[in-house]
């Protein structure tokens, strides 16, 4: 599995490291948990979000 560049676009979501992933899906989710009303600030972070919402 090779790792694309980042062409600029995350829709595809890129494989990540187990840290970082670690850490991306915690916040990832503790963003939603806290702020469930609040995903609209986090679509500029989080790009995913934007298509989930």
């Amino acid at each position: 599995m090779n790792q694309a560049p980042k062409a600029g676009r995350p829709e595809k979501r890129p494989p990540r490291p187990l840290a970082v992933g670690s850490e991306y899906s915690l916040f990832y989710s503790s963003a939603i948990y806290i702020d469930a009303g609040n995903i609209h600030k986090f679509s500029a972070v989080f790009p995913g979000l934007n298509r989930i919402k």
